[in-house]
């Protein structure tokens, strides 16, 4: 047995663990009874519904998007597309749940592209 396969299967665990506590984090989000206790996540919800009326053709009036590029633009549009099939509250925390496994991969591919780097994977 070579040491890289040596090495890989040593970590492996630690790979489900991680994966295992997401899935978890995801869990607890779709289930409890309060919305998530993120800094930003009443404004992304606001804006996403305010998205979501304008693509319908149901512009809420009195309130306007945000007209400029902002760091949470995507989240704007994907809450306003998920709240199309999804309740707006449910959309929310979809799009809390994707973004969670979103991470998780990039995560887990910045780790195995940094592996070649290092005689140990980063975690």
């Amino acid at each position: 047995m070579s040491s890289n396969n040596a090495a890989g299967s040593t970590h492996r665990p630690a790979w489900l663990y991680f994966i295992a506590v997401m899935l978890a984090y995801a869990v607890v989000i779709l289930t409890a009874k309060t919305p998530p206790h993120l800094l930003d996540y009443p404004d992304w919800v606001y804006q996403g519904v305010l998205f979501h009326g304008v693509i319908t053709g149901h512009p809420f009036s009195g309130y306007s998007l945000k007209p400029y590029p902002v760091p949470n633009s995507l989240t704007t549009v994907g809450l306003g597309l998920l709240d199309t099939i999804f309740s707006w509250q449910v959309a929310a925390r979809l799009w809390i749940c994707l973004y969670l496994a979103l991470a998780t991969f990039a995560t887990l591919m910045l780790s195995r592209s940094l592996a070649p780097l290092h005689s140990r994977v980063i975690i």
